[in-house]
């Protein structure tokens, strides 16, 4: 019989991410690294066929993070490129003009980043929600590429369930959302003044979309939004939310005190030369464009009567004393699932030996029961059905065990553990 623990330590899964986002890369920079959710699922699919790996990429407005596993032998290179050779080939950007400003971890340092990421730790508006709910679409579309393995599976949803709990237990702060911030914008331009009668346009009907609106609608204010003719999915529309065609976003644009775009388009649904003419009527417009890539010209902003926002502009980042013991509080629960995390990952390559010693425990189990089962006075049917349920609980029953030692036993002794165990099964053999 062969070692049960021969040969698995062969090859170790690595991870590794490299990424771009708001607090080295400027917006202008950050919309060439954006990808689409359909563009997300193509360059995954890509990558995997290139290069042999899985991969997830997670594309916000903050953001571009492409994360990656693979097998290596111990006595191997590394990968033929790195992650972020990765997304500069699927961008066609050159390396070297970014080469300073990407963020590249691997091994503990990234899953502990991921972590932190997806309680609202590492955004620009600190401790926002809607990250958490980005890294679980982040998922969701590398496991419909098929791209996710059993390694990044387990971290992304470690992540979620640790992003949930801080987010539970621990509040950062009452401004959680991009959204949030955009009201609290508005209320200082006018001054503390009500929302109530406002007249507002919201370009896109996708989650920033909806919010904004809906956010807008309880402050008061009228609105409307643009609606575009999907194939799939059902709309959801705001109660109360005025609806229109996005081809007819153009018609009455003049006439809103409030402008919000927040799509997913590659294109502006505010071009220069077709909103000017539109806007520069001497009423006080307010813009605010919560897309990357942008979606209004930047060229808006020159008018005298606009004032105009972007993703960045409106972010804060400010941790003071109290965020700082909050802070603390957090690093100790994503401490205890990075624990968590760890003892599954490293695990992983005993479970081998777990199979291994299960089997032939039940191997034995079988000889023993040969001559007892002969004596008793049942059909040959109802033995093998008896001897069937006898093994199958017995190797479950030690299957469990074997992995409860995940929780019980450190894990600088599970090496000698396993070990001594197959050394204990091989002497009875």
């Amino acid at each position: 019989m062969d070692l049960f623990l021969k040969g698995i330590k062969l090859f170790m899964v690595k991870i590794k991410m490299a990424g771009i986002d708001h607090s080295r890369v400027s917006l202008k920079e950050r919309e060439l690294f954006a990808f689409s959710s359909h563009a997300c699922i193509f360059a995954m699919r890509c990558l995997k066929e290139m290069y042999f790996i899985s991969c997830v990429l997670l594309s916000t407005c903050n953001r571009t993070e492409l994360w990656v596993s693979y097998e290596q032998a111990e006595d191997s290179k590394e990968l033929v490129c790195s992650p972020f050779e990765m997304l500069c080939s699927l961008k066609q950007i050159s390396m070297e003009r970014f080469q300073d400003l990407v963020m590249e971890r691997e091994g503990e340092e990234a899953v502990m980043h991921l972590f932190r990421l997806s309680c609202g730790m590492q955004s620009k508006v600190f401790g926002e929600d809607q990250i958490l709910t980005q890294v679980k679409n982040a998922l969701s579309l590398a496991r419909e590429s098929e791209t996710v393995d059993s390694v990044l599976e387990r971290l992304f949803q470690t992540a979620i369930t640790a992003g949930k709990k801080v987010k539970t237990e621990i509040h950062f702060t009452k401004d959680t959302s991009v959204v949030e911030i955009m009201i609290k914008k508005l209320y200082q331009l006018i001054e503390g003044q009500s929302l109530k009668g406002t007249s507002c346009l919201v370009i896109g009907n996708g989650e920033m979309g909806r919010l904004a609106a809906t956010r807008l609608l309880e402050e008061g204010a009228f609105v409307t939004m643009t609606l575009r003719q999907y194939k799939h999915n059902s709309i959801i529309i705001p109660y109360g939310c005025n609806m229109i065609a996005y081809q007819k976003r153009l018609i009455g644009l003049g006439e809103y005190d409030v402008i919000v775009s927040a799509t997913s388009s590659p294109h502006y649904t505010l071009e220069y030369k077709d909103a000017e003419p539109l806007l520069n009527n001497g009423k006080r417009h307010i813009l605010f464009d919560l897309a990357v890539p942008r979606d209004i010209s930047e060229k808006l902003s020159e008018l005298s009567n606009v004032t105009s926002y972007n993703i960045d502009c409106l972010g804060e980042n400010i941790v003071n004393k109290a965020k700082e013991e909050k802070i603390k509080q957090a690093e100790q629960i994503l401490f205890d699932f990075l624990v968590e995390y760890k003892k599954w990952y490293y695990f992983r390559e005993f479970v081998p030996a777990v199979y291994g010693i299960s089997r032939t425990a039940v191997y034995e189990i079988e000889k023993r029961l040969e001559k007892p089962l002969k004596k008793l006075d049942m059909k040959e049917k109802e033995k093998v059905e008896f001897e069937k349920k006898v093994t199958t609980a017995v190797e479950n029953v030690l299957s469990s065990m074997l992995y409860d030692l995940r929780e019980h036993l450190d894990m600088k002794y599970w090496n000698p553990c396993f070990q001594a165990l197959e050394a204990s099964i091989m002497e009875k053999k």
